[in-house]
């Protein structure tokens, strides 16, 4: 069970009940705060709206993620897709042209910070660019990397590094 006051979610995890006579019933209340809430009634240009704003940092040199939650089924692969790239990533459909992605009302959040990115880099060949992306799925306690071919496609390794604080000598 989940309530959203602002940018404040609340999770109740309730356990099973106890098996002890006379032990209630074991529960944890989880807080998060995030950047914003976005309910079933959003839009896919509304959840473009509310990304934006960070897809602009990433041109004042910081990272940028965007964390989709929720049960299967919920529409976080729509959000991050949209219809026409999920109909070439699940159904076998031919991956649709650059134009045919500007012109779907509802494409997702990749399409739209890919084509927001390449849209922004110099055209000139002045200055250079490195852009990379990722869109990672954790299933069950496993990582896997979306952008793969299915084929490819089993859980990636984790590795952890210590003494680092994640940079890279």
């Amino acid at each position: 069970c989940a309530r959203a006051e602002g940018r404040r979610v609340f999770l109740n995890m309730s356990g099973e009940p106890s098996v002890v006579p006379g032990e209630a019933e074991r529960s944890k209340v989880v807080e998060c705060d995030y950047d914003s809430v976005l309910d079933m009634r959003t839009t896919q240009e509304d959840v473009w709206q509310n990304v934006r704003p960070t897809v602009d940092k990433v041109f004042e040199g910081y990272n940028a993620t965007f964390f989709t939650y929720g049960m299967t089924g919920s529409g976080k692969t729509f959000t991050m897709l949209g219809p026409k790239l999920m109909s070439a990533a699940f159904e076998g459909e031919r991956v649709p042209s650059p134009q045919e992605l500007r012109e779907c009302k509802l494409r997702g959040v990749v399409p739209r910070v890919i084509e927001h990115i390449f849209d922004r880099l110099p055209q000139n060949g002045a200055n250079s660019a490195h852009v990379s992306l990722s869109y990672l799925q954790i299933y069950r306690e496993r990582c896997y990397d979306l952008l793969r071919p299915a084929a490819a496609a089993g859980p990636l390794k984790i590795r952890e590094e210590g003494g680092t604080s994640g940079r890279q000598p």
